[in-house]
């Protein structure tokens, strides 16, 4: 592994798959868009990566695993349908941090 892979950041966005496949893309995007504001600086590259939970509860499950890691996250409520939280997203972590989401499935379609 090479000192510039140590060095990248990666953030991880978790998005319920109970969803319609538009509202999941809006909801990542609400999500990162929160995270960038209260975690990144300016010009900090950032790799993203997007996993999927089915449901709600297994969202709250992997939030309260991410929480228990001592990992900071940000999670977005969708304030125009009562839906509870759609998606999460954490702050930068290095390759250490990272393995916490090893086992968490990659989202697809």
């Amino acid at each position: 592994m090479t000192a510039q892979q140590e060095q990248q950041c990666y953030a991880y966005a978790l998005v319920r798959t109970d969803l319609p496949l538009p509202a999941q893309l809006v909801q990542v995007g609400h999500a990162c868009l929160q995270a960038g504001k209260q975690f990144l600086q300016p010009t900090e590259p950032c790799n993203l990566i997007v996993l999927a939970m089915v449901l709600q509860a297994h969202l709250q499950a992997a939030i309260d695993f991410v929480t228990f890691n001592g990992i900071s996250y940000t999670a977005f409520t969708e304030p125009e349908h009562n839906l509870g939280i759609t998606a999460a997203c954490t702050q930068p972590l290095n390759l250490q941090q990272r393995r916490v989401f090893k086992h968490y499935k990659l989202w697809s379609i």
